[in-house]
Formats: C-alpha cells, structure tokens, sequence
C-alpha cells in the first residue's frame, strides 16, 4: 500500500473550512481543496470526523422542575400505555398460537385416525390372505396326497395290465390248445 499523501489533519481542516463558507461538504469538495487525494477515504475520514464530533457536543441543558415532572409523568403515562399494548398484543399472539396448535392437533388426530384405519383395514386384509394362504396350502398338501395315490392306482393298474397282457399272449397259445382240444374231441365222436 502506498503512503497516506494528505494526513487526516488536513481533510478535516479543509471540510471544516468548506462548512464555514456555508457549501455543502462532499468528498470532491475536500480534494480539490487539498488539491488531490483519494475520494473514498476523503469521504471516509471526513465521515469520521463528523461521527466524533457529534459525539462530542456538550450535553442538553438541565430542564426546569416542571418541566422534568411534566416530562416524568408523561414518561410514566407513556410507559403504562406501551405495557397496555404490549399486554394486548401478548393476547393477541396467544390466542392466535392457541387456535393453530388447535388446528394443528385436530390435523394431526384425524391423520392419526386415518392412519390407524388403514392400519385396521391393512391387518384385516392381511389375516384374510393369511387365511386364504392357508387353504390353499391344505388344499395343494390334499392335492398332493390325491396325486400319489392317483400314481399308485395307476403304477397298479398298469401293473395289471401288464400281467393281463402277459396272460391274454399266452391264452393266444392256450386258445389254440383249446381249439385242438376241440377238434380232437369232435373228431373222437
């Protein structure tokens, strides 16, 4: 950073000096006055200045008795009147905070009562397929039963069958042997 060219001292000694001709004070005023210099802290140190010299300024005269009593009971009536209004609007938020915790609780109980309806409805529909469920195990376990016996009848059957087949190929011999049988014995006659 460069080095301050125009001291503080200097700003504020050629603003004073611009107030006292009676212009109006601006930061270009006070450069070219000092003849340079950068506006923004000009403008910075001259605000400054003016903050502390506000500050500054002797304290307001003592009052007159009256005056002040004046002045303490109007600060009393004053007060009683600010505590009056900020107890009504202390009324006024409450019962506002009141009815929308009203609202808010009665939102909050009629979702936990749908909420607990549909839980019902879900338990019950739920006991109902677990019961469907149920039923069709038993029935697919029946079906099951009723299908090995079903295999069995049929691994007998064919069984049967099979020996009947065995039997009917060789009565096809004995029906022959019958028949010669016959024949001998209509010839015997």
């Amino acid at each position: 950073m460069r080095p301050v060219q125009y001291p503080n001292e200097k700003i504020i000694e050629a603003g004073t000096k611009i107030q006292d001709e009676g212009r109006t004070v601006t930061a270009f005023a006070i450069r070219k006055a000092i003849g340079g210099g950068d506006t923004k802290r000009i403008a910075q140190v001259w605000s400054q200045h003016v903050t502390e010299a506000t500050n500054d300024e002797a304290p307001a005269p003592d009052l007159p008795v009256e005056v002040e009593e004046a002045l303490a009971a109007g600060r009393e009536r004053f007060g009683d009147y600010l505590r009056s209004i900020a107890t009504e609007i202390n009324k006024v938020s409450n019962r506002a905070a009141d009815r929308r915790v009203a609202d808010m609780t009665r939102e909050l109980e009629a979702a936990k009562k749908q909420a607990e309806a549909e839980m019902a409805d879900s338990s019950a529909m739920i006991e109902e397929l677990e019961d469907k469920n149920r039923d069709l195990e038993n029935k697919v376990d029946q079906l099951e039963m009723d299908l090995g016996i079903a295999c069995r009848d049929r691994d007998e059957h064919k069984e049967r069958a099979d020996k009947a087949e065995t039997k009917l190929s060789q009565s096809g011999g004995m029906e022959a042997l019958l028949k010669r049988i016959e024949k001998l014995e209509h010839s015997s006659k």
